[in-house]
């Protein structure tokens, strides 16, 4: 069963990000269920052997993912939030999409859009701690299956700055149109209309040059 809705944004100021500049993103699909309630996530671990970090890995429906934002830092391309090393070790490196593609290690890939039409709700996805909420605190999500997704915020290539840690999280995916690319965005609490951006997930499409997160899935074709 396909658990999205698409509806057109009336209203784009609010994000007051980037992915405001393309028209041909005015489209945001928004995830209002998560997986059976019989989905149960399998928990692992993988040492990236170029530099030796390990990552949890978490195995939701078919799919394995890493259970963390990735920290490889590249030549070029990446970022820590605020040029501090302290961000990469709580929230993972910011890259462009460019580097994004080709930076998750050997046997795993940038997830598309289909990647990520298969997880659940944005309060299914989101760490139980470390999302402001904008109203009572409540911005935190369940961590149903162990995603443990972080608010990592951004780097805005137009502004050359940083913003939204601690408020939204944006990842790349591997999809494009019309010359960007596509983002999942997760943001802690607002309103639109009648549907609470706390429990649920976006997308848009963004410039390249942006600096977003990585969750990389495990490349089922090695």
């Amino acid at each position: 069963m396909n658990r999205k809705l698409i509806i057109y944004l009336r209203w784009l100021s609010f994000l007051g990000s980037s992915v405001m500049r393309s028209a041909v993103c005015a489209v945001a699909v928004v995830v209002l269920a998560g997986l059976p309630s019989s989905s149960v996530a399998q928990t692992g671990a993988f040492t990236d052997s170029r530099d030796g970090k390990t990552y949890k890995t978490v195995k939701i429906g078919k799919q394995t993912w890493m259970a963390r934002n990735l920290d490889f830092a590249t030549d070029s391309g990446s970022w820590c939030y605020n040029d501090s090393a302290s961000y990469c070790a709580k929230y993972g490196r910011l890259y462009t999409w460019e580097t994004a593609k080709a930076v998750c290690p050997d046997g795993w890939k940038l997830p598309d859009t289909s990647d990520w039409d298969m997880l659940g709700t944005g309060h299914e996805l989101k760490s139980k701690s470390g999302w402001v909420g904008f109203v009572g605190g409540r911005g935190n999500g369940i961590d149903k299956y162990g995603f443990s997704a972080l608010p990592g915020g951004s780097r805005d290539i137009t502004y050359n700055r940083f913003k939204d840690v601690g408020l939204s999280g944006y990842w790349w995916t591997a999809s494009e149109k019309n010359g960007s690319a596509w983002l999942v965005m997760m943001c802690s609490i607002f309103s639109y209309e009648n549907l609470n951006s706390g429990y649920v997930r976006y997308m848009f499409c963004t410039d390249k040059g942006d600096g977003l997160s990585v969750r990389c899935v495990r490349d089922v074709k090695k």
